[in-house]
C-alpha cells in the first residue's frame, strides 16, 4: 500500500519538533537559575482564538504562530521595561533570553507565511452606522481568549511608573503567557509539541515566581 504524501506543513512542523523539545528543556533549566544568583532576570498576551485553517493546514501550525506572536510580547514587555528602568536591565536579561530562545525555535517551527504579519485592509474613513436596534461590531462580547483590558498586538507597553509595580507586571504577563501555553499544550495534535509547549509554560510560570520575590534595590 503506498504511503500517503505528507503537507509540507506537516513535515516542516515534524523536523523541528526534535529541535524545539529540546531547546524548551534547555530553555526550562535557565529558568531554574534563580535571577539574583548573578543572573538577570523579567506581559505577554492570551492566545488569541485562532482563524478557521484553510482546508489542508495543519492546524499545529497555527498554534505555533499563535505561540510565537505571544513570546514576541513577552520580548516587547520585558525591553520596555528595562528601557524604562535602566537599573532593572541585569536582572531582566536572563528571562529575556528564555524567551528570545523560544522565540527562534517558534520561528524555525513554523513557515514563513505563517509567522509574518498579515496586510491589514485598509479602512473606509467613516465606519457604518449600524441600523437602529442592532449592535455594532465594537459591542459584542469579547472572543473567549480576550479580554476587555487586553491590549491587542500592535498597541504599545505600557510599563507602570514605579519599579516594584513594573516587575510585577511582568511577573503577571509571564503567568499569563504560561496559562496561554498550557492551553496550547492540550490542544496540540502532535505530542512532542504539546510537551515543547508545556516545557515553555513551565519555564514561564517559574520565573512569574522569581519575580514575585523582592526586587533588588528596592527594600522589598
Amino acid at each position: 500500500m503506498p504511503a500517503r504524501p505528507v503537507r509540507p506543513e506537516r513535515l516542516l512542523l515534524t523536523r523541528r519538533t526534535g529541535l524545539l523539545a529540546a531547546g524548551a528543556v534547555v530553555g526550562a533549566g535557565v529558568a531554574g537559575c534563580s535571577p539574583y544568583n548573578g543572573r538577570p532576570e523579567r506581559r505577554a498576551g492570551r492566545l488569541s482564538p485562532r482563524p478557521t485553517p484553510e482546508p489542508g493546514a495543519d492546524p499545529d501550525v497555527e498554534l505555533a504562530a499563535d505561540v510565537l506572536a505571544v513570546e514576541q510580547r513577552m520580548l516587547e514587555r520585558i525591553d520596555a521595561t528595562a528601557a524604562a528602568f535602566p537599573a532593572l536591565a541585569a536582572q531582566l536579561d536572563a528571562v529575556r533570553r528564555i524567551h528570545a530562545a523560544h522565540v527562534e525555535l517558534l520561528e524555525q517551527a513554523t513557515p514563513p507565511a505563517a509567522n509574518s504579519s498579515p496586510a491589514t485592509e485598509p479602512t473606509s474613513p467613516t465606519a457604518p452606522t449600524a441600523p437602529s436596534g442592532t449592535s455594532s461590531p465594537s459591542s459584542q462580547p469579547p472572543s473567549p481568549g480576550s479580554s476587555p483590558g487586553s491590549p491587542g498586538p500592535d498597541t504599545p507597553v505600557r510599563v507602570p511608573p514605579e519599579r516594584s509595580r513594573a516587575v510585577l507586571a511582568v511577573a503577571r504577563a509571564e503567568e499569563e503567557l504560561s496559562t496561554a501555553e498550557k492551553r496550547g499544550a492540550f490542544a496540540a495534535e502532535s505530542g512532542v509539541f504539546a510537551r515543547v509547549l508545556a516545557s515553555m509554560a513551565a519555564a514561564a510560570a517559574q520565573q512569574a515566581v522569581l519575580l514575585h520575590g523582592p526586587v533588588p534595590g528596592s527594600g522589598r
